[in-house]
């Protein structure tokens, strides 16, 4: 099965969150993830943890954000979580760039097309300046996923142990979420009935013939012929005079 490409309402797990001001010691994730649904998880889980994060939008020139960043001398974010399907980013001159310019900056790479990394691909990835290769988030196992992934980025970013009451309770929400947003997708759609055109009440084809109301045929008789009227009887006339015929 390939990875989730649906697109649930995840987003309003978001609120759900602690938006409290980040602190000194809080760490800070800038990602760029291909899929809304990926990104609304990375975010819901590592919030969970007290991590700040970032979400940029793909199209983010993220080499000249994170130049700008640093000649304003506001903080480098700690991590920086790509996934290797960005059109815009080439993801391992991304890594090879980091590692030159910004050692401290650490990167991890996703690729939410994959259910695993094997570990040419994942030696391949570390061997180009990233932390690690991510698989995607996947829907039979979303509870084990996520819960290695977010291990893993604690371990990078060298934070605390993980949170997993908060992880739990996160996780749990998403699953609901995502088992209600299939259930209505799952609904017969009904089929709008097809309008017919009212047969007219008065008029009757031509082959047609009356019936009474239980349905039976009525005979038509033929018209009658009318009869002639007999001619009358001719009158004889002598001398302008006119006698009725003796017939």
């Amino acid at each position: 099965m390939t990875a989730i490409e649906l697109v649930a309402p995840f987003v309003y797990l978001l609120l759900l969150q602690d938006s409290s001001p980040m602190t000194d010691s809080q760490k800070l994730v800038l990602m760029i993830q291909s899929t809304k649904l990926q990104g609304a998880i990375w975010q819901a889980v590592l919030k969970s943890q007290k991590i700040s994060v970032i979400w940029e939008a793909p199209d983010t020139d993220l080499l000249e954000s994170i130049e700008q960043l640093q000649q304003a001398g506001l903080t480098l974010p700690d991590l920086l979580l790509i996934d290797v399907r960005l059109q815009q980013i080439n993801p391992f001159e991304l890594c090879r760039w980091c590692r030159d310019r910004y050692p401290a900056l650490q990167v991890i790479l996703t690729d939410t097309s994959q259910t695993e990394i094997s570990q040419y691909e994942r030696r391949w990835a570390v061997y180009q300046g990233a932390a690690d290769l991510l698989p995607g988030f996947q829907r039979d196992n979303l509870v084990s996923s996520v819960a290695t992934a977010v291990k893993r980025v604690l371990e990078v970013l060298d934070s605390h142990p993980l949170n997993n009451g908060a992880l739990i309770s996160v996780l749990l929400a998403m699953k609901r979420q995502l088992e209600l947003s299939e259930a209505e997708a799952a609904k017969p759609k009904i089929d709008k009935v097809a309008k017919t055109e009212p047969i007219p009440v008065n008029e009757k084809s031509p082959e047609s013939k009356p019936s009474d109301r239980k349905g039976k045929v009525i005979p038509i008789k033929p018209l009658e012929q009318p009869t002639e009227a007999p001619a009358p009887n001719p009158k004889l006339s002598y001398r302008f005079a006119k006698y009725p015929s003796s017939n």
